[in-house]
């Protein structure tokens, strides 16, 4: 196995789901985490993970943030349009204008095992992530439904931008 000397750095945005599965309430303030996950061709990546919670009061601060990102997870709960209100008018433009163009951003539609309870279309969440070029998945923390399938996603996408660099 190769050890990949680059660490990725991934901001996501919590707006009031659990997505790690060691935390089981929402974020106040910033949390931050760590995570090793293993390329499909052998490399370790180690991921650095930032979690701002969505709160407003914080938006100022990461902003410094996107310039240093590798990749970014932006996470909506689909039993809350606000929450994709939020990515859609605030954080995709903080990213367009902040981050590299070709920065990997997977959005996330989260608490998949409330359904009957959701706000967010599918249809219109799709249309958001092709509008902006990102990647969609809806997750489900509760039940663990495509969790380390979205990390996968964006730690491969990331991987991809690295080996053109080369």
């Amino acid at each position: 196995m190769r050890k990949n000397k680059n660490n990725i750095f991934i901001i996501y945005s919590f707006l009031g789901s659990d997505f790690e599965q060691d935390v089981h309430s929402p974020t106040i303030g910033f949390g931050t985490y760590s995570k090793t996950f293993k390329l499909s061709d052998g490399t370790i990546v180690n991921c650095f993970i930032l979690d701002t919670g969505g709160a407003e009061e914080f938006h100022s601060l990461t902003a410094s943030y996107y310039r240093k990102a590798d990749a970014i997870l932006l996470l909506y709960d689909i039993t809350k349009k606000y929450t994709f209100d939020e990515i859609k008018d605030y954080y995709a433009k903080e990213i367009r204008e902040r981050c590299n163009i070709n920065i990997p951003v997977v959005l996330i539609g989260n608490k998949l095992d409330k359904e009957s309870e959701r706000e967010v279309s599918r249809k219109e969440a799709i249309e958001l992530a092709l509008k902006e070029k990102y990647r969609f998945k809806e997750t489900s923390c509760k039940t663990n439904e495509n969790v380390d399938s979205a990390f996968e996603t964006l730690i491969e996408l990331w991987s991809i931008e690295e080996r053109k660099k080369k």
